[in-house]
């Protein structure tokens, strides 16, 4: 469960940047929409990496007992 709950943060990391990267790589008319739709993707992948660090931190008090 440990290995899962890590892979799933070392994307949860990494998703943003790749999206961030593609969003600017595609050529798009408002340049307003790129920083929203970039600041979207940040909030949710933090929102994401917080939720699996309480799952982790669930983990670890389940473990011990």
């Amino acid at each position: 469960m440990k290995k899962i709950i890590n892979k799933i943060k070392f994307l949860a990391v990494v998703n943003p940047v790749i999206v961030i990267v593609f969003i600017y790589m595609v050529d798009l008319n408002y340049v307003g929409i790129k920083a929203l739709i970039a600041g979207s993707v940040t909030i949710l992948c933090s929102l994401e990496f917080y939720l699996l660090d309480k799952l982790y931190k669930l983990y670890e008090n389940t473990e011990h007992k």
